[in-house]
């Protein structure tokens, strides 16, 4: 296997294949609600209605939705998000990550909040011996989403727009939508009274649904000689690295609701208004 030295952000897939064919979306259960959406050329596009929160109220469906990268969703795709009645997308990736990903054309009524987080980097990875510095990185830059004040701006940012919003809206990183996508939509389950086991269930439901595209991931890494070993780490949720995040949380704040407010600077009545507009 190759061992040259190749930069790799956290999220890696998404800067690796920027020339994969789009991949379907795995099937959706026939029993279960309808959580996952199909758009085109997207991954890991799920709404977060149907889970219990608080006072035994529940999550409504067509709120707020949660989502891989859109760069290569097709215009049809997009044109279901707004048929859902997104008319905010949030999109998380900085400058460099839309330069490697691509850009994309919202229709119009849709608008774009440009809410760029950073997410670390896996430099040198692929010199490594062993596995380990990649799921070390991967559970710093959780960490990170705690003590960066970028981060925490954005993610406040991001809950205000839901608490506001007169339709639904969307958020998204890059291809995979699971770590910074991850970690906002922890922060308002956890704020809508969402259990934290649910909250993990959420989470981790992004491996599932990431399947096929990480199938594809390793076969192109096999393809140009590189152990996908060294970065797999880095494809799939683990439990580990949203225990990083809420060990951070712990840590620095006290625990969640603390971390809401004077972390985020969400104020009592600003979470109201989110239960009050996610909750029925």
């Amino acid at each position: 296997m190759r061992s040259g030295v190749l930069a790799l952000p956290l999220v890696a897939s998404s800067l690796l294949l920027a020339s994969l064919p789009a991949i379907p979306a795995s099937a959706e259960p026939a029993a279960e609600p309808p959580r996952v959406v199909h758009v085109e050329g997207a991954h890991n596009v799920r709404d977060l209605g149907g889970y219990r929160g608080a006072d035994g109220k529940t999550v409504r469906y067509g709120r707020v939705y949660r989502s891989g990268g859109l760069a290569k969703a097709t215009s049809e795709g997009l044109a279901l998000l707004k048929k859902k009645g997104v008319t905010r997308v949030v999109d998380f990736r900085t400058r460099g990550e839309i330069r490697s990903e691509g850009n994309y054309r919202l229709p119009s009524g849709v608008k774009r909040q440009k809410s760029p987080v950073e997410f670390g980097q896996l430099a040198g990875i692929l010199t490594m011996p062993t596995l380990s510095p990649t799921a070390t990185a991967v559970r710093r830059g959780y960490r990170q989403l705690v003590t960066d004040p970028v981060a925490r701006k954005e993610f406040a940012r991001t809950f205000r727009a839901v608490a506001k919003a007169d339709r639904a809206v969307l958020f998204h990183c890059t291809a995979a939508g699971k770590d910074r996508t991850g970690v906002m939509s922890a922060i308002l389950l956890l704020a809508a009274g969402v259990d934290r086991s649910t909250v993990y269930r959420d989470y981790l439901r992004s491996n599932d649904e990431l399947k096929a595209y990480n199938d594809e991931v390793i076969a192109y890494l096999k393809k140009e000689d590189i152990d996908p070993r060294l970065v797999e780490p880095a494809l799939y949720a683990q439990r580990s690295y949203l225990d990083a995040w809420f060990s951070e949380v712990k840590k620095r704040y006290g625990g969640f609701d603390k971390f809401l407010r004077k972390g985020l600077g969400i104020k009592p009545a600003e979470k109201k208004a989110l239960r009050k507009r996610l909750l029925k």
